[in-house]
């Protein structure tokens, strides 16, 4: 294990690659001082455990995404109720399903609707599926658009993006 703070960016690995050990990424998050939150619409979502009917937008509905990486309950009811009350649970379960299905363990892809075969290294597939329980299906590829279009403009980069409280 290789002690202190980690990289500052990791490249995601090909589908098969050796991932770093979990003590090597515990050592790396632990060394890491915490960021404090810089955008003020987050704060009362930070600070409110529960997430109730019509929180969506949907009066009268529950809502169905959660946590800070917005698990679906609809796909993940499974990880319930830790999704909603624990950032490291949203975060763990995210990307558990991602590296799974970019590993092409999600078998089940290819066996329901779909755009195009389900096969392991295709990132952009799993980050469609992450929205629409799917692989390649229209709003998968609105999705993936949506996040190709933020990726390309660089939003994070823009004068506005970090907003100090």
């Amino acid at each position: 294990m290789v002690p202190g703070p980690g990289p500052a960016h990791l490249a995601t690995l090909p589908a098969g690659a050796l991932l770093p050990a979990g003590a090597q990424c515990a050592s790396w998050v632990r060394a890491a001082a915490p960021l404090p939150e810089t955008k003020r619409v987050n704060l009362v979502a930070n600070a409110t455990p529960g997430h109730g009917l019509g929180a969506d937008g949907r009066p009268g509905q529950c809502p169905q995404s959660f946590g800070v990486l917005q698990d679906r309950y609809p796909f993940l009811h499974s990880s319930w109720p830790g999704i909603a009350t624990s950032t490291a649970m949203s975060a763990d379960t995210a990307y558990a399903v991602w590296r799974s299905c970019f590993e092409g363990y999600e078998r089940w892809l290819g066996t329901v609707d779909r755009g195009q075969p389900y096969a392991a290294g295709d990132a952009w597939g799993c980050i469609g599926r992450w929205v629409s329980g799917r692989w390649h299906t229209a709003p998968a590829e609105r999705y993936i658009a949506s996040v190709r279009g933020l990726l390309g403009r660089r939003v994070w980069e823009q004068p506005d993006f970090r907003e100090l409280a």
